[in-house]
């Protein structure tokens, strides 16, 4: 199993450092290349920390775009921040039962191994 702590910090310094080109399939179903960009947070909030890529995140910068208080491409780097978020919290399940799902333990019938594959198929292209 892979070190989850030390990938969100990787992802984040990725993000912060460069920004981050993914497809993005959630408007219509031809996948759009976009930009996840360090900005957007910035502009959102004055934080260094792993709760960035988290969904609270997302839904913050989702709000402010709705306000069209910031460029409208930040949409897309809260797309990638709630992508992000999934990912992280299915490393982290801890506990048999909770509230969202990626966070419960892995079983046979959980939701984890679906979410990995199409985080893999998502994270290839």
């Amino acid at each position: 199993m892979y070190d989850p702590p030390y990938l969100l910090k990787s992802v984040r310094n990725n993000l912060k450092n460069n920004g981050i080109y993914y497809e993005d399939t959630s408007i219509g179903k031809t996948p759009r290349t976009v930009f996840a960009n360090w900005k957007h947070i910035e502009e959102l909030y004055d934080m260094d920390s792993k709760d960035v890529l988290s969904h609270s995140v997302a839904a913050a910068l989702n709000l402010y775009v709705a306000a069209q208080r910031n460029e409208s491409n930040a949409i897309d780097t809260a797309g990638f921040l709630k992508k992000m978020d999934k990912l992280f919290d299915t490393f982290n399940s801890r506990t048999l039962k909770h509230q969202k799902k990626e966070l419960c333990a892995v079983t046979k019938n959980s939701c984890h191994v679906e979410i990995w594959k199409e985080m893999i198929v998502w994270i290839k292209t």
